[in-house]
C-alpha cells in the first residue's frame, strides 16, 4: 500500500504541475494540436536545449510504456484470447498489426475513437472506486446501483451531446 501511495502522490505532483504550468501558457498554447503540446509547454518553459533534452525523456518513456504494453497484451492474446493455440510471436504479430492501425488514426483519429467511451467509463469507474471504498470502510452494501445509475446518465449525456 506504502508504494501506491507513492507512486499515486508522484503521478499527482505530474499532473498538477503539467495542468499549472498549462494553465499559466494558456495564451501562448491556442492554435497548438494536442499532440503537440506538451513539446511545446517544454520548449517554452525550459528552452531549446533542455526542452530537447525533455522531450527526448519523455519519448523514451512513451517507447518503454509502448514495449512493456506490446509485450503484455500479446501475452494476454496467447493466453486468454487464442488459448495457447498460437505462438507469442504469432501473437505479438497480431498486437503489433492493431498497434500499427492504431498509429495511422494519428493522436487526433484516436482521441475521437476514445473520447465517447471515456466519457462513458470514466464517471462509471470513478463512481465504483468511490463506492468500493466506502464498503469498504463503511460497509456500505449498495454497490451496484449507483454505478448502473451513473454510467446510464453518463451514456445518455453522451449520445446526447
Amino acid at each position: 500500500i506504502r508504494s501506491s501511495l507513492v507512486g499515486m502522490t508522484l503521478l499527482f505532483a505530474v499532473y498538477a504541475g503539467l495542468s499549472f504550468v498549462a494553465a499559466n501558457l494558456s495564451g501562448g498554447l491556442v492554435g497548438i494540436p494536442g499532440d503537440k503540446l506538451l513539446g511545446t509547454i517544454s520548449n517554452i518553459t525550459m528552452g531549446k536545449t533542455a526542452g530537447l533534452f525533455a522531450n527526448l525523456a519523455v519519448s523514451l518513456a512513451c517507447l518503454t510504456t509502448a514495449i512493456s504494453l506490446a509485450v503484455v497484451s500479446a501475452d494476454f492474446f496467447k493466453r486468454e484470447i487464442f488459448f495457447d493455440k498460437i505462438s507469442y510471436i504469432n501473437s505479438l504479430s497480431i498486437v503489433m498489426l492493431i498497434t500499427l492501425g492504431f498509429s495511422w488514426l494519428g493522436f487526433s483519429g484516436i482521441m475521437r475513437l476514445v473520447l465517447p467511451i471515456l466519457m462513458v467509463l470514466c464517471p462509471a469507474v470513478i463512481t465504483l472506486i468511490i463506492v468500493n471504498a466506502l464498503n469498504y470502510f463503511y460497509g456500505f452494501k449498495y454497490v451496484k446501483a449507483p454505478v448502473y445509475v451513473v454510467f446510464f446518465i453518463s451514456l445518455i449525456y453522451t449520445l446526447l451531446s
